[in-house]
C-alpha cells in the first residue's frame, strides 16, 4: 500500500490521504505478536494500536519524502480516537453520529480533552453532525467546509500566521476579568488585532432557553493593546463568519430559532434560512468594558478587536475617497500600524500595472496587500491591473498547500490579474489581497 500511496504522489498528484474507520482492534494472533497465552491455556488477546500508529508513521514518511508535510495525512474514529496514533496524523476527525445539540452531547471536559495538542500531537477535528461554532471554541476546525476558520473574514485576519496564539475559555483569565453568566468565550490573538468568539453556553432546559446580553471587562494590556492609547486607534466589529445564517442544523430546535422570521435564500425558490440580526459592539478603551450585543441560546457571535502602534489615522487623501465600510477596512487591516509599508514611486512601477485612468496605491504587511484604486474620472470605471504577486509578497509556492483570496475585486492568481468593477466618478475602493 506504500508503494501505491508512493506511485500515486509521484504520477498522478495525490497530496493527501484520509483513513475511514481508523480505529484500533484487538486480535489474538500470537505469531504476529498479538495477545499471550494465559496459565490455564487461554489466549489473552491485545490492541493493535500500535500496528496502526506504525501504519500512520509510514504514510508520514512517504508524503515527507515527497515534500508533502505537514497536511497530508488524516483519518477518523468517532468515539474510539486512537491516542498511539495521534501524533503521526494531521487530522482525526470525530463526531459522526447523528445529535440534536452537540454541545450537550459534547460537554466542555470532553472538547477540552480532544483540543489538546500538546498531549496527543494534534487537535481532534469534527464532522458536519457536530455545531461548527461550539468546535471553532475549541480551536477545532470541521471536515468539509472547515467552519468557521475558512470564512472569508477568519483568513484575513490571518488565522493561519504563524504568530497566531489561542487562549481558550478555559485558561483566559489573564485577560477576561469579568464575563456574563452564562457565556464562554475564546480569543485568538496576533499582533494587532484579536479575534474573540462569545458562546451562550447556558444550560437552559429546552423551550426556556434564555437569549443573554453580551457582558465582558477585557484586561486590555493583556489583551496586547498598548498603554496611553487613544480610543480612536481602538477598534471593535462584528466578524462575519456565516453572512447571519443561523444553522437550523444544530439549532432549528430551539424555540428561539422557531420564532425569528424566514428569509428567503437568493436563487432557491421556496427555500427559507434565518438570519441573526447584525450587532454593533462597543468596547471602553479606558475600562476594558465590552457590551452591546446579545447572543440568543447556544449560538455565537465573533467580535474583532484592532488596533494601532503609532498615532494618525487614514491619510486624508484615501480617507475623503473611501466609504466609511473601506475607512474601517483599512483601518482594520493595519494602515496605520508600523508593519505596513507602503510601496514607492519605484517599487509601485514594477509591482503593478495598472489603467492609465486608475490611480493606485499599494500597502504591504507579510502575507498580505492592500490596494487603494481612485477613478479620478468624470464616469463610473472598472480597474484591470496586473501585479507582480511575488514582489509584492504575496504569491502562492506551492498549490493546495498555500492559498491566495481577493477581498474586494477578482483575482486571477496564476497571472496576477485584478479587476475591480464600478470605482464612482472622485471616489476609491480598497482591495486586499492575502495568502494563508
Amino acid at each position: 500500500m506504500i508503494y501505491l500511496i508512493n506511485r500515486q504522489i509521484r504520477e498522478g498528484g495525490l497530496t493527501h490521504t484520509y483513513f475511514d474507520i481508523s480505529f484500533s482492534k484487538d486480535t489474538q494472533n500470537l505469531a504476529a505478536g498479538f495477545g499471550y497465552r494465559l496459565p490455564d491455556g487461554r489466549v489473552q488477546p491485545s490492541s493493535m494500536d500500535g500496528t496502526l500508529r506504525e501504519w500512520y508513521k509510514r504514510v508520514w514518511a512517504v508524503f515527507q519524502e515527497n515534500d508533502l508535510y505537514p497536511g497530508a495525512v488524516s483519518g477518523h474514529a468517532t468515539n474510539s480516537i486512537c491516542l498511539r496514533a495521534l501524533p503521526w496524523t494531521d487530522a482525526i476527525l470525530d463526531s459522526e453520529y447523528p445529535m440534536l445539540d452537540p454541545i450537550t452531547v459534547y460537554p466542555p471536559d470532553r472538547m477540552i480533552a480532544l483540543s489538546c495538542p500538546e498531549s496527543f500531537g494534534v487537535t481532534i477535528s469534527h464532522l458536519g453532525f457536530m455545531n461548527p461554532h461550539w468546535a471553532a471554541m475549541h480551536d477545532a476546525n470541521m471536515g468539509g467546509d472547515g467552519g468557521a476558520f475558512n470564512s472569508t473574514g477568519f483568513r484575513h485576519f490571518g488565522i493561519t500566521s504563524d504568530d497566531v496564539q489561542f487562549i481558550p475559555y478555559w485558561r483566559n483569565g489573564s485577560i477576561v476579568k469579568h464575563i456574563g453568566q452564562g457565556l464562554l468565550a475564546s480569543i485568538w490573538q496576533r499582533p494587532g488585532k484579536a479575534v474573540l468568539e462569545v458562546l451562550n453556553y447556558g444550560l437552559d432546559p429546552e423551550g426556556k432557553e434564555k437569549q443573554r446580553p453580551g457582558e465582558l471587562t477585557l484586561d486590555l494590556r493583556a489583551l496586547g493593546i498598548p498603554a496611553g492609547i487613544s480610543a480612536e486607534q481602538v477598534r471593535v466589529s462584528e466578524l462575519n463568519v456565516d453572512n447571519g445564517h443561523i444553522l437550523p442544523r444544530y439549532l432549528g430546535h430551539l424555540a428561539w430559532y422557531k420564532n425569528l422570521p424566514e428569509n428567503p435564500r437568493p436563487g432557491g425558490p421556496g427555500d427559507q434560512y434565518k438570519l441573526r440580526p447584525a450587532a454593533a459592539p462597543r468596547l471602553d478603551a479606558k475600562t476594558g468594558a465590552l457590551t452591546n450585543f446579545d447572543l440568543f441560546y447556544h449560538d455565537a457571535r465573533y467580535l474583532l478587536i484592532t488596533w494601532d502602534d503609532k498615532a494618525g489615522d487614514a491619510p486624508a487623501p484615501l480617507r475623503a475617497a473611501l466609504s466609511e465600510a473601506d475607512v474601517a477596512a483599512a483601518a482594520n487591516w493595519g494602515i496605520n500600524r508600523a508593519t505596513a509599508v507602503e510601496l514607492s514611486a519605484p517599487e509601485l512601477a514594477t509591482a503593478v500595472q495598472s489603467d492609465a485612468g486608475i490611480q493606485t496605491r499599494v500597502w504591504k504587511q507579510p502575507g498580505t496587500v492592500m490596494l487603494y484604486l481612485f477613478n479620478p474620472g468624470a464616469k463610473p470605471a472598472t480597474a484591470a491591473l496586473t501585479l507582480d504577486l511575488d514582489k509584492l509578497g504575496v504569491k502562492v509556492k506551492k498549490l493546495w498547500t498555500n492559498y491566495t483570496q481577493c477581498l474586494g475585486g477578482a483575482l486571477d492568481a496564476p497571472t496576477g490579474a485584478v479587476t475591480v468593477k464600478d470605482i464612482q466618478p472622485g471616489k476609491g475602493k480598497v482591495v486586499f489581497i492575502d495568502t494563508f
